[in-house]
């Protein structure tokens, strides 16, 4: 989940703070609400941090937290743009906000984050509050259209759904929509009577299949529930020795319920016989992984972890190594099909990052299924 936020206090070259300003006005928008934030944050003397309390308006939803500083140049005013940290709300409504931030300077930075069910949310603080409490009031008479916050979600069971007596499987899947909307494998779902999901928050919530192409082996559903959505990238080039990462639930009641990331490369920008569907990966997937996202260094989705040539029978020989993802550009018919085009995360130009950032990052995008037949 991501956001952006406050902080600072004064760093200067000697090491003491008088005569500097221990406060910060900050402010938020939610990108796709008409919800804006304002707020102070208090600043511990000398230590970068502190109280943050303010307000989501309209409703006048009281919030408080802390902020803390995790990167820090003590001593040298010239390099406070290399100071970054966190910040942790609660709010009367249920509502938790955890957000990362950036300096970009002494007194004022930007951050980036969400709340609990992905409502993605981008905050600066600065030393002014006159030119913070301005940008609110300016986002305030712009958002009038904007739909408010759904309520926090608070439905659903931490354990799985019993079984009504027929065979279960499961399978991984990853939201494409902050209102639930979610992409997985036709054969995960295939002759589902019950379809469950587990979101991020580790709670189990029913989901509805709205869209099924057996050709291509891909599936849409949705929960009723915000979500966090994965950046589909569509326009970038496939290359031979790229690396990725696949998210997912690979057997999990051998290995349990905790996301697994593998790693690997393309090994080719097509599929078996050729076929430009898919590409040919080596991240060792497993049975379960079918319908999770396979990601690339700049946070994009660009497959859909299909299926392995490893233990497929027929073959002269033994295979390693080999396996295959639909690519994202095959999920695009349905979504046109069910009118949420507009709603999609499509991923433009972006900065490369660790695999490990990739992983951590994107981890609230991605679902276990639970499938009854």
């Amino acid at each position: 989940m991501h956001f952006k936020t406050v902080i600072l206090a004064c760093v200067l070259m000697m090491f003491t703070l008088s005569g500097c300003a221990t406060s910060r006005s900050l402010g938020g928008n939610f990108e796709n609400h008409k919800e804006t934030f304002l707020g102070t944050v208090l600043l511990d003397a000398g230590r970068g941090s502190g109280k943050v309390t303010g307000m989501i308006s309209p409703g006048s939803v009281q919030c408080t937290g802390t902020m803390s500083r995790d990167r820090t140049n003590f001593g040298t005013y010239t390099k406070c743009n290399e100071d970054a940290g966190t910040i942790s709300l609660s709010c009367q409504d249920g509502r938790r906000l955890l957000a990362t931030w950036a300096a970009d300077n002494c007194f004022s930075g930007y951050g980036r984050g969400a709340d609990q069910n992905g409502n993605k949310l981008e905050m600066w603080y600065d030393a002014s509050v006159g030119l913070v409490q301005g940008q609110v009031a300016t986002l305030d008479a712009r958002k009038a259209g904007f739909p408010s916050l759904p309520p926090v979600a608070k439905s659903g069971s931490a354990s799985p759904p019993s079984g009504g007596g027929g065979s279960t499987g499961t399978g991984s899947g990853f939201f494409i929509t902050d209102d639930g909307y979610f992409v997985t494998n036709h054969h995960v779902v295939e002759r589902a009577v019950r379809i469950s999901v587990r979101t991020p928050d580790g709670k189990w919530r029913p989901a509805r299949l709205l869209r099924e192409d057996a050709s291509n082996d891909l599936a849409i559903g949705t929960i009723d529930s915000p979500s966090y959505a994965l950046p589909l990238g569509l326009t970038r080039d496939l290359r031979r020795g790229d690396d990725l990462v696949v998210l997912g639930y690979p057997l999990p009641r051998a290995q349990g319920q905790e996301q697994k990331a593998v790693f690997g490369r393309i090994n080719a920008v097509n599929g078996s016989g050729d076929d430009v569907r898919y590409f040919q990966m080596d991240a060792p997937i497993q049975h379960g992984n079918s319908g999770g996202p396979v990601i690339n260094v700049f946070g994009e989705v660009i497959g859909v972890a299909t299926k392995s040539l490893v233990g497929a029978k027929g073959l002269n020989q033994p295979v390693t190594d080999v396996h295959y993802a639909v690519k994202p550009a095959y999920i695009m018919p349905m979504v046109r099909a069910e009118g949420v085009q507009d709603k999609v995360r499509l991923s433009g130009r972006g900065r490369q990052m660790s695999m490990v950032d990739i992983a951590e990052r994107l981890k609230d995008g991605v679902i276990l299924i639970l499938v009854e037949k």
